[in-house]
């Protein structure tokens, strides 16, 4: 109370801002000011008022030399695989989303297993020793293959489970809701993962036709937009699925990832999953700092492993 109490408002409008999951300074850096005031019932301009003291008194640092970011580095966790940790460069990349791209049986939904117990391992061990979030939108969450996952990398599958959050959502409204205004309270429980499977599923079954595609991909891109927002706020990897497509051109059938411009656009790294005669192969397609490469796995009782 003492830090809001910094912010020159009334206690009305603090009560207000708690009402709507506002726990920290942090917390408000992530509205703009049209938000927080339809969210929060206040005027656009104590909204202003209130995100422009947050920022002075949380003072981010913003400005970097690009000698300061090489000595950070990157940070990542494995997949388990070793194929897949080579592709991708070490691992998935923690404030980064990464998109995985394929037909069925490709082995989408498997990956987003296995990282979600990845990522519970020990940091010797390549993981980052956090929980994950599972946002499942065509009921695919399995617990049976995170119990199986668990016991190859010799761990307690009860505790994974534990430190498993499943958020089920069926409508696309219900996705926005849950990702916009549930998921805030739960990320502060230790995150380092959120993953997505799928990403496009619901908004392909409710918005038919192209009369209704601007009103899609403007949706589309203001829920990805919250979760970069928490990418970076809570340093946390993302990680979510898509579908593919088949598009004509002559005579070629091509199959594209869905999701068109929004969704090229809004992954740090694309990779492309597909089925072969006895394993699947994974392809970096688009990335600002990866080569554009395959890599070869399989998926068993046990999860993705190296062939």
């Amino acid at each position: 109370m003492d830090e809001f109490s910094k912010l020159g408002v009334s206690a009305v409008t603090l009560k207000k801002l708690k009402q709507i999951g506002v726990e920290s300074i942090e917390d408000l850096l992530m509205f703009n000011p049209e938000e927080l005031s339809e969210r929060a019932g206040i005027s656009e301009e104590t909204a202003f008022k209130i995100i422009r003291n947050a920022r002075h008194l949380v003072k981010r640092r913003r400005v970097y030399s690009a000698l300061e970011l090489k000595k950070q580095g990157r940070c990542f966790f494995t997949t388990g695989c070793k194929a897949l940790d080579d592709l991708l460069g070490g691992g998935i990349e923690v404030r980064a989303i990464t998109e995985f791209v394929g037909e069925f049986g490709s082995g989408k939904t498997q990956i987003c297993h296995q990282l979600c117990v990845t990522v519970q391992l020990p940091k010797e061990q390549g993981g980052l020793e956090g929980k994950a979030v599972f946002i499942d939108t065509e009921e695919t969450f399995a617990y049976e293959r995170i119990e199986s996952i668990a016991k190859r990398f010799n761990i307690n599958p009860e505790f994974i489970l534990k430190n498993i959050y499943v958020l089920k959502t069926a409508t696309v409204d219900e996705l926005e809701h849950v990702i916009i205004e549930e998921l805030p309270s739960i990320l502060k429980e230790g995150i380092r993962l959120i993953v997505v499977d799928s990403i496009i599923a619901l908004y392909r079954a409710e918005f038919k036709g192209r009369g209704m595609l601007a009103a899609r991909q403007q949706r589309l891109n203001y829920l990805i937009d919250w979760l970069k927002r928490y990418m970076r706020n809570y340093s946390l990897a993302v990680v979510y699925t898509n579908q593919v497509l088949q598009s004509a051109s002559g005579f070629l059938v091509m199959k594209l990832p869905a999701g068109g411009n929004i969704l090229a656009h809004a992954a740090t790294h694309r990779v492309y999953l597909r089925r072969l005669k006895d394993c699947c192969e994974a392809e970096v397609f688009d990335s600002p700092r990866l080569p554009k490469r395959k890599a070869v796995y399989k998926i068993t009782e046990r999860g993705i492993e190296d062939v």
